[in-house]
């Protein structure tokens, strides 16, 4: 009986402390996975969850915040903090739109996307690097 209920902890903590969901993929959960670039982060927003996600030789980021701030407030906060570290934004969805918004930029050979969408009295914010 002890070794089952040892076996059954065992078990367990491995689920508690896995990564990989699944093959190619690996989540942080309140945190960001190891090796994401380097990018602001929305003042006073709270890490969700991020992910690194690799397949035929690309490399992909993405994170997860929330924040009370409105949506169209840290979508604007994106684009400005971007643009004044050189990004060029060559697409947005910010004017004219209610809820959810959006822009892609991209620095050298690197491109990001933010998307920005009001969800339960939350903002949610997700920044991804796409597979490149």
């Amino acid at each position: 009986m002890l070794i089952l209920v040892l076996i059954f902890i065992s078990v367990a903590l491995l689920l508690k402390n896995k990564q990989n969901v699944e093959p190619g993929k690996t989540t942080a959960k309140g945190k960001l996975v190891e090796g994401f670039p380097q990018i602001p982060t929305y003042p006073g927003s709270q890490i969700v969850n991020s992910y690194k996600k690799e397949g035929e030789g690309k490399i992909g980021y993405e994170v997860h915040y929330s924040t009370d701030q409105p949506a169209k407030e840290a979508i604007v906060w994106y684009r400005d903090e971007l643009k004044k570290l050189g990004w060029l934004i060559y697409e947005e969805q910010i004017e004219g739109i209610v809820g959810e918004f959006s822009l892609m930029a991209q620095k050298g050979q690197q491109k990001v996307n933010v998307f920005t969408e009001n969800e339960e009295g939350e903002t949610e914010i997700s920044v991804e690097f796409p597979l490149q």
